[in-house]
This record gives C-alpha cells, structure tokens and sequence, in this order.
C-alpha cells in the first residue's frame, strides 16, 4: 500500500471527526458533553494546571 502525504492524512482524518459529530448519534452526545464540560469549566474558573491533571 503507498503512502499517502501527511495532509492528505490530516483531511480525511478531519472529514472523519466532521461524519461522526454530525451524522453519528454518539458523536453528537460526547460533542454536547464535551462543550458542558469546557462552558463548566471556564464559568467555575478551573485553572490551567488544573485542566492538565
């Protein structure tokens, strides 16, 4: 199998992330999760360092 360039890789690597989040229907939950998470998060003021543990 020939391989293909690195940003033909990160393109259909991208338009993979886009099908799941948009067509998926556990993409579109851990995509609402993810988001509660980070607006949480940013209005408890958690930390940076924190965020790394």
């Amino acid at each position: 199998m020939k391989q293909q360039p690195i940003l033909k890789a990160f393109i259909n690597a991208f338009n993979g992330m886009k099908y799941f989040f948009l067509h998926e229907r556990n993409g579109k939950i851990q995509l609402c999760i993810a988001a509660t998470v980070v607006v949480l998060a940013i209005g408890l003021g958690v930390s940076t360092t924190d965020w790394m543990a």
